[in-house]
């Protein structure tokens, strides 16, 4: 009897738990597989603020397919808490072939393996309001075009 009670206590944690993890915004994807456009709105970085700028290389390292990312004005950060108010803070959206594949909050990435072709790696800037930051009205953003043999 007290492994059935156990059993349903437990149960009923998990599950409650998994519920609202699922109901956060950070877990719940809302594009669709035929939409591949970026529905985030748009955030402009303040004329009197240093802008932000993001730059990298996608390389591959033991098997493995690595972004390295290197950012100025922009520090990444999974805290909404301002740390350090003189720069631009949040994450990063990273694309693979205009899909939305991660949020990246630190300078290096493993994208881990990609099937054989020519994949376009996409990332964009966002604040912790999932706004994508633009400058003069273009994402801030690094791209580049791999190819898998």
């Amino acid at each position: 009897m007290y492994r059935i009670v156990s059993f349903i206590v437990l149960f009923t944690f998990v599950g409650t738990t998994l519920y609202f993890y699922t109901l956060n915004s950070h877990f719940v994807m809302s594009m669709s597989e035929s939409d591949h456009s970026h529905h985030h709105s748009l955030k402009e970085v303040p004329e009197t603020a240093p802008p932000p700028a993001i730059s990298g290389s996608v390389g591959q390292e033991a098997g493995q397919w690595l972004v390295e990312l290197e950012t100025e004005n922009f520090h990444f950060s999974r805290d909404d808490s301002v740390l350090h108010p003189e720069i631009m803070e949040g994450h990063a959206h990273l694309y693979v072939n205009d899909d939305q594949e991660a949020r990246i909050y630190a300078n290096t990435y493993n994208l881990g393996h990609l099937e054989e072709g020519t994949h376009q790696i996409k990332v964009v800037l966002v604040s912790h309001d999932h706004q994508t930051l633009v400058k003069g009205g273009q994402e801030i953003s690094f791209e580049e075009v791999i190819k898998v043999p």
